[in-house]
């Protein structure tokens, strides 16, 4: 049933949006080191999905475009591009605690 209600939004989406937080410390799966995890959804009829997820203290964000819908060069260059202007915002935030 719930897998049915999911089904049912998603495939009255055409962007889906998720996020996950991971573990905090790395992980070893049969004593290999994990050096990366990443979620995405699949099988879902979306033209657009991004799934964010933490992985031992770096974020992950992951793309999904249906096939010839966007130009990708194009696409990741604007991603790139907001990327650096949260981050520089970001920066930018004076640390002030006091409410006047």
């Amino acid at each position: 049933a719930v897998a049915k209600h999911i089904y049912t939004t998603l495939r009255n989406s055409s962007v889906v949006m998720s996020n996950l937080i991971g573990p905090v410390e790395p992980m070893a799966l049969a004593n290999h080191p994990v050096k990366g995890l990443y979620f995405i959804m699949s099988g879902a009829p979306e033209s657009i999905d991004i799934a964010v997820m933490s992985y031992a203290r770096t974020l992950r964000i992951t793309l999904k475009t249906q096939k010839d819908l966007i130009d990708e060069q194009k696409f990741k260059l604007c991603m790139v591009r907001a990327f650096e202007a949260i981050s520089k915002a970001s920066m930018e935030i004076p640390n002030k605690t006091k409410i006047k």
